[in-house]
């Protein structure tokens, strides 16, 4: 009886950690690619955000809600692809260009990004 009770406690005491370690979000975490945009009009990124445990990998069956917004409409055009991704084109100036991403349930600010918005390179200024 005693081993049957210390069978089960075990397991129901590794299902709680695992839980805890796996299950559950400790933070958000961005990718961006490539990091930066060039200034010409076919210049894009993808931005995904994803949770993060305490373990630092991706939390399983998760997708968090997100909005992208911009300070800079005038720099760059936003198009959320997905609950968690976005394509960000440059409309052909440069400068550094902010996306803001807000939680769709709580409408507070998540992270605030600074993208760099270089000149094009110098070999497609030449091209005709």
């Amino acid at each position: 009886m005693q081993k049957r009770l210390l069978i089960i406690f075990t397991f129901i005491l590794i299902a709680l950690v695992s839980d805890r370690l796996i299950f559950t979000s400790n933070s958000y975490k961005l990718d961006i690619n490539p990091p930066v945009l060039n200034s010409h009009l076919n210049s894009s990124l993808e931005i995904e955000i994803y949770r993060i445990n305490l373990l630092g990998f991706k939390v399983p069956f998760s997708k968090p809600e997100v909005l992208f917004t911009t300070e800079n409409e005038n720099l760059i055009a936003i198009l959320q692809t997905a609950s968690n991704k976005a394509t960000v084109t440059s409309k052909g100036i440069t400068g550094e260009a902010v996306v803001i991403i807000y939680s769709a349930e709580t409408r507070l600010e998540l992270k605030r990004i600074v993208i760099p918005i270089l000149p094009p390179p110098s070999a497609q200024l030449w091209k005709n």
